[in-house]
């Protein structure tokens, strides 16, 4: 098959306007390779969202991995700059386009990020050869057709480097970069979708200089990341908004002088009052069968911008009113009972909540009038799903002819019947002892899904032996008699490999597990589920108010 590829590998490439390389993942990881190629797809064509996005965020920054082989990165996942890559293939080490596309292709095995593709010479600070116009060339053409977000251009490049380079450049956007900011910046606007201005600071007065610039330069419409390098210049590197280059600990070293860490920036911007600590809330009862507040406090990496508070217990939800009301709150996590009856105090909820019914997030946003408002949201779905997909359940190629199995029904029946529509699943077999919560989802869940859902009522009526379930039998008390027999008929070995995902989470392994356990099924624990839900969760309930978009690949 090699043999084949390289006789034509010539060919395809001179044909070809795209070059996809598939991300480096295990059989278990499908459901990563699905998600690039839906990314690239989207790039090429021009329906990424992302440089919407990105202007819309309060902060953005891109994070400068400096290894000269990504595979010593594969465990460290954030982005890197071409001109530090080390080729051992090329004479002089500098990388060629086969080497950027294999190290292209594990990275995005490990991350979804947005990358920032660049290229620094050595008299802007780089290691790549200033002369080398044909090869810098050759990678930038190729950068596009990888269907990177972004290509970090130096506009001390010939003119007709720079020209070629943006009419190839598809659906990219070019950053164009200047180490000079008293340079030719008309010249620099004629080439950029994004400029990118890196002065020298001398002194502690540039910075301030820098930002009466940073106020002037709002009133042009190509958005610009202005900062300067060095020790005195990390004011600078803190009040930068947009796309501000950073590091992180554990690089080999940092991509330039006086480059700081997302900590480190959010840190002084909280020290100096630009940015305020908010509270974030768990709202249920009762609070010890939560592990909402260890897994917050776990995940987020900025203790004194987000600080979470004791959880909040009581059986009326309007006790939680004067906390939503209030101006430091961040957000909430929320869970039974008050799923549903929080609804009628948030001013809207999102499309999916709306679907399953409930929500179990609640944040503040600002809208465009200036105004604030309680957005609630679900997120109960990407952890069911989370778990499946874990136990390698991709999505279905035929929905009309895909069952899965639900094992009682509860208060997240109806989150259930979502994810497994989004895996693919058209038709819902229920295991249930109370024909009454059936009937109930029936009548709660939309139309427009169209699942058909059908009950085994006895053991006898089983006639189809799922390959997928999802168990939300409570495990702390003992499985009905009559569900353990209905179960006994379902729970079956057979030739293609079967997945159950478990639901609860007290005692960690249930009675429903262990017999799916011996009966050769693949069984997930409810703490991939709680994982899969909690880092959605998490990242919409605390980076989002931070304001915050990171982006992979970059230096400066």
């Amino acid at each position: 098959m090699a043999a084949v590829w390289n006789r034509r590998k010539s060919g395809y490439t001179e044909c070809s306007n795209y070059q996809y390389y598939s991300p480096i993942v295990s059989e278990s990881d499908l459901t990563i390779a699905q998600a690039d190629l839906s990314r690239f797809l989207a790039i090429v064509t021009g329906n990424s969202d992302y440089h919407e996005k990105l202007p819309k965020k309060t902060r953005s920054f891109f994070v400068s991995l400096t290894y000269p082989n990504l595979e010593e990165a594969m465990d460290d996942i954030n982005a890197v700059t071409i001109d530090l890559l080390v080729d051992t293939t090329d004479s002089n080490g500098v990388a060629t386009v086969a080497f950027v596309s294999e190290q292209l292709a594990g990275l995005k095995g490990k991350t979804q990020l947005p990358i920032v593709f660049t290229i620094m010479t050595k008299s802007q600070g780089g290691r790549f050869p200033d002369g080398d116009q044909g090869r810098a060339l050759e990678l930038y053409i190729a950068a596009p057709t990888m269907g990177l977000e972004s290509i970090d251009l130096e506009i001390t490049w010939p003119v007709a480097l720079l020209e070629r380079v943006t009419s190839s450049k598809g659906y990219s956007k070019i950053i164009a970069s200047h180490n000079d900011v008293g340079g030719d910046l008309p010249y620099t606007l004629k080439y950029g979708d994004v400029i990118k201005l890196i002065g020298q600071a001398k002194s502690i007065q540039d910075n301030y200089d820098l930002q009466n610039f940073r106020k002037c330069a709002v009133t042009y419409e190509t958005r610009m990341a202005v900062l300067n390098i060095g020790e005195k210049g990390k004011i600078s590197r803190i009040l930068n908004s947009f796309l501000t280059p950073v590091t992180r600990p554990g690089l080999p070293f940092k991509a330039a002088q006086g480059q700081l860490s997302i900590a480190e920036i959010l840190q002084a911007l909280s020290l100096i009052g630009m940015l305020e600590a908010k509270m974030f809330y768990i709202f249920r009862t009762p609070i010890p069968h939560s592990r909402s507040p260890a897994r917050h406090n776990t995940l987020f990496p900025f203790p004194w911008l987000a600080i979470y508070q004791p959880p909040v217990e009581s059986t009326d939800v309007s006790a939680t009113q004067e906390i939503l009301n209030s101006d430091d709150f961040g957000g909430a996590s929320v869970t039974i009972p008050h799923k549903v009856s929080m609804i009628p105090l948030l001013s809207s909820i999102s499309a999916q909540a709306q679907v399953i019914g409930a929500v179990n997030t609640v944040i503040p946003v600002i809208a465009e009038d200036g105004t604030r408002k309680l957005v609630g949201d679900n997120f109960d779905w990407c952890g069911i799903q989370n778990s499946p997909r874990i136990a390698g359940v991709t999505e279905q190629e035929n929905p009309s002819a895909a069952t899965a199995l639900i094992i009682a029904t509860g208060g997240t029946s109806l989150a259930l019947v979502y994810a497994l529509h989004k895996i693919g699943y058209g038709k819902i077999d229920v295991v249930n002892s109370t024909p009454e919560n059936l009937k109930s989802l029936r009548s709660d869940r939309p139309a427009i899904y169209g699942e058909q859902l059908s009950q085994f009522p006895t053991a006898k009526s089983v006639d189809v032996k799922p390959i997928t379930a999802v168990s939300t039998v409570p495990a702390d008390k003992p499985v009905d008699d009559a569900l353990k027999g209905i179960l006994q008929k379902l729970l079956t070995r057979g030739a293609s490999a079967k997945v159950l995902a478990e639901m609860a989470y007290k005692p960690r392994v249930s009675e429903v597990m262990n017999s799916a356990e011996g009966a050769g099924w693949k069984v997930v624990p409810v703490l991939e589920a709680l994982a899969g839900q909690g880092v959605v969760q998490f990242e919409v309930c605390t980076i989002s108010f931070l304001g915050l978009f990171v982006l992979g690949w970059g230096r400066g």
